[in-house]
């Protein structure tokens, strides 16, 4: 099911404008951070679009200009049905969770490369 909410985020997110790709990233999270939400993102009628639409009318109700990353969250999560997090929190949880890049070997010098600093005397 889980696969299944990420691909539907992204086939939205391919078709979207940029301030609903935003969404899209941020519903990411909240999959990411709790995979039980895939059976919400999954419901009947629900898009990126849409709670796009119900956070805008939100900051329209409230003659809001625009809205912290928290606020965002909390009125697309309460679009979908979900537990309002704070953003920052889920960013730190998902990056905390990834495995983290080992660092990659540096090329060894060939016998017959030229040592550029031994040569300049560094």
């Amino acid at each position: 099911m889980y696969n299944k909410a990420m691909d539907k985020i992204r086939d939205e997110m391919a078709k979207a404008t940029d301030a609903v790709c935003m969404v899209g990233e941020i519903v990411t999270l909240y999959l990411q951070s709790e995979p039980a939400n895939a059976e919400k993102i999954l419901q009947d009628g629900k898009t990126l679009k849409g709670a796009y639409g119900a956070m805008r009318d939100y900051a329209r109700k409230e003659h809001k200009e625009c809205m912290t990353p928290d606020e965002a969250a909390e009125h697309i999560a309460k679009y979908y049905g979900m537990e309002p997090a704070r953003i920052m929190d889920m960013w730190q949880d998902v990056k905390d969770e990834q495995p983290q890049e080992k660092e990659k070997p540096q090329a060894r010098a060939e016998a017959d490369d030229l040592d550029l600093d031994a040569l300049l005397g560094i």
